[in-house]
C-alpha cells in the first residue's frame, strides 16, 4: 500500500528546502555571486538532494497511476533510490577530493558521517527490498530512505546558513 499523503509531504518539504536555499544565497556576500568552493559544494548537494527527493517522492505515485502493482512499484522505486544514493556518494567523494585543504578542514565531519552511515544502512535495506524480501517493510524503508536524503539536505542547508552568519561576522 502506498502512503500517498506521506509521499506528497516529502515532495513538498523537499521543494520548500530547495526554495529556502535561495534565501540563504541572497544573504550576505553570496548575493554578489562570490561563493567559496565549499559553499558551492554544499549548495549543489542541497539542490541535488532536494530535487532527487522530490522526483523520488512522485515516482511511486506516477507508477501507481500507470497501474503498476504495488510490490513491483516499490521494488522499482527502491532501485531508483539506491541508484541515486550511489551516484550521490560518488559525487561526494569526487567533490570532497577537489576541495582545498582549508575547505576540507571546514567540512563538518560528524554530520557528514551520520548522514553517510544512515544512508548506507538504508541502502542495504533497499537492496534487500529490490531482491524481493521484506515486502511488508518496503514502503517504510522507501519512506525512511527519502527522509534520510532530506535529512542530509537539511544538514547542507544548516551549514550554508551557518557560513552566512560567519561571513557577516567577519564583514
Amino acid at each position: 500500500m502506498l502512503h500517498t499523503s506521506t509521499l506528497e509531504l516529502l515532495a513538498e518539504v523537499s521543494i520548500a528546502l530547495a526554495g529556502f536555499s535561495g534565501v540563504a544565497l541572497m544573504l550576505g556576500r553570496r548575493s554578489s555571486g562570490r561563493l567559496s568552493r565549499l559553499e558551492k559544494r554544499r549548495l549543489s548537494f542541497l539542490l541535488e538532494l532536494t530535487l532527487g527527493v522530490f522526483f523520488l517522492s512522485v515516482l511511486p505515485l506516477v507508477a501507481s497511476a500507470a497501474s503498476v502493482p504495488d510490490r513491483l512499484n516499490l521494488r522499482l522505486c527502491a532501485a531508483a533510490v539506491l541508484a541515486f544514493n550511489v551516484v550521490m556518494g560518488v559525487l561526494m567523494f569526487v567533490r570532497d577530493a577537489a576541495l582545498s585543504g582549508e575547505d576540507r578542514s571546514r567540512l563538518v565531519r560528524p554530520s557528514q558521517r551520520v548522514a553517510q552511515a544512515l544512508l548506507a544502512v538504508l541502502s542495504t535495506c533497499l537492496l534487500v527490498v529490490i531482491l524481493g524480501a521484506w515486502a511488508q517493510f518496503a514502503m517504510s524503508i522507501y519512506l525512511a530512505s527519502l527522509t534520510g536524503l532530506l535529512l542530509t539536505a537539511a544538514f547542507q542547508f544548516y551549514h550554508l546558513l551557518r557560513s552566512v552568519g560567519e561571513a557577516k561576522d567577519t564583514a
